[in-house]
């Protein structure tokens, strides 16, 4: 509103007062907004175009009995202890019928007051305004009565004082609220059912305007990638232009990227890594920098580690080595957690050569920054087990898993993060032999009884003669008499 609207002057009122009898709360912002804004004007010595809009919205609001009269006799009275006579006449010329109906004393002294300082030496400007005021009142304001506006809906009037500006708070500014969700949904259909409507019996042909507008949008969609090779190059001349990585962190943040483009962005800072000789402390500032100013920056560089895991057969052992370095440099920062290693399956089937190097080398540089203990206590704290449960399996299931794992970080020198999977695999077998064992003995008294059982029978099958012939022979080598 600081500069009027194609809209136009009458339309906006319009607009103000339907709101106003649709939600009472929303007009009343409004009218507490405009105040706000032509007092901010007036405290910074803002005599523009603007202020004088801003004035004449609030005198046709007053007019129209949205705000009270009040409001308008404060602002004159703060006018008058500044000596601005400009001010005055013009709050009488756009509302000056409505405050001699409502206050006639009140509007006689103010007449006679700019009257009186006609002859005093005020500038050419104020003297011209309050003559052309003094020919309105004395034929009792014709003009702004033949202006007189009537809203044909009933209205409701706000009393609004120069206290309540102090504690107004814009809409622009951010409030929590916890049925966001809800009521986003009643002003969408709010306005489908109330403004909409109004618009259109402003303009009868705003829905011509938007079906022409309609047919003639064409989309196109860009096979090419033109556009995204161009924003990758973009970023990879931002970096390598850079002396450091703060530097380069402070061209990016400029640049203000929106959230989908940032996955880019962190791509290229990595495949830039991977290309160096040797890995450089420049990528992993600039991480960091990047990580600590928006939590989207940490949700790109999540994203990017997955991909680039589950892309690393495609990268030499040069690359694999430094975008391993890089990993572990910003996972030791703590900018990217431990989560990330959710998407790791410490098995034979389920990684690769170049994944496990991969692997190794953001340890290797975990270990470096951290050391082994402190990094042994990181991956030891409870909330991150189900993240690394795949890459220190634990599953009773699958004891192989656990083997695999075990030899995997003990190669590569980091057999001390295995001790918790040593113990779980110890248990695991004792439990199976002990599982064993009992199975084993189990055999040996099932063979024994049918052993009794058979010998019975073939006794019983005998003759007495041969019976006691038998007995003899097994009392015989059984060592009984």
């Amino acid at each position: 509103m600081k500069q009027q609207s194609s809209f136009g002057y009458q339309n906006l009122l319009d607009l103000i007062c339907y709101i106003n009898t649709l939600i009472e709360e929303l007009g009343a912002s409004i009218a507490t907004g405009i105040l706000k804004e032509f007092y901010d004007n007036l405290k910074n010595k803002d005599t523009s175009t603007s202020t004088d809009i801003f004035l004449r919205y609030i005198c046709a609001l007053v007019r129209l009995k949205i705000m009270d009269e009040v409001i308008l006799l404060e602002i004159i009275q703060e006018f008058l202890a500044e000596n601005n006579y400009y001010f005055v006449s013009k709050v009488l010329l756009l509302c000056g019928d409505h405050i001699f109906d409502s206050n006639k004393s009140i509007h006689d002294l103010l007449i006679n007051k700019l009257n009186s300082i006609l002859n005093e030496n005020i500038d050419t400007k104020t003297n011209e305004l309050i003559i052309s005021l003094l020919d309105e009142a004395k034929v009792d304001y014709k003009h702004l009565r033949l202006q007189k506006y009537e809203w044909k809906y009933s209205m409701t009037q706000h009393v609004i004082t120069l206290d309540t500006l102090t504690s107004f708070k814009f809409l622009t500014e951010f409030q929590y609220d916890e049925n966001f969700d809800q009521l986003e949904l009643d002003y969408q259909k709010l306005y489908r059912e109330k403004i909409i409507p109004f618009f259109e019996q402003i303009d009868p042909d705003i829905n011509e305007k938007k079906n022409d507008e309609n047919t003639t949008l064409i989309k196109v969609t860009d096979m090419s990638n033109t556009e995204t090779i161009e924003f990758k190059k973009k970023i990879y001349l931002i970096i390598k232009g850079s002396l450091s990585g703060d530097e380069a962190a402070h061209k990016l943040l400029k640049l203000r990227l929106p959230d989908f483009q940032k996955p880019l962005a962190v791509d290229v800072i990595i495949k830039s890594s991977s290309q160096e000789t040797t890995y450089s402390k420049f990528y992993g500032i600039l991480a960091e920098k990047l990580c600590n100013t928006h939590s989207s920056w940490q949700k790109a560089f999540k994203e990017i580690f997955i991909e680039n895991y589950n892309n690393c057969n495609d990268y030499e052992p040069n690359q694999l080595r430094n975008i391993g370095k890089f990993w572990g440099h910003l996972l030791a920062t703590d900018y990217v957690g431990f989560e990330v290693f959710q998407c790791i399956h410490m098995n034979q089937e389920e990684t690769t050569p170049a994944g496990r190097v991969y692997i190794k080398f953001i340890f290797q540089e975990l270990v470096a920054d951290l050391g082994v203990k402190e990094l042994k206590e990181m991956l030891e704290e409870p909330y991150i087990q189900p993240y690394i449960s795949n890459m220190f399996p634990k599953d009773d299931t699958d004891p192989e898993k656990i083997r695999f794992s075990i030899n995997y970080f003990t190669a590569i020198k980091l057999g001390i993060l295995t001790e918790p999977m040593r113990e779980k695999l110890l248990k695991l077998e004792q439990n199976k032999k002990e599982i064993e064992g009992g199975f084993d003995h189990k055999n040996e008294f099932v063979e024994a009884n049918r052993e009794r059982r058979r010998r019975g029978r073939r006794r019983r099958s005998l003759s007495p003669e041969r019976r006691i012939s038998a007995n003899k022979h097994s009392s015989r080598y059984s060592g009984h008499p």
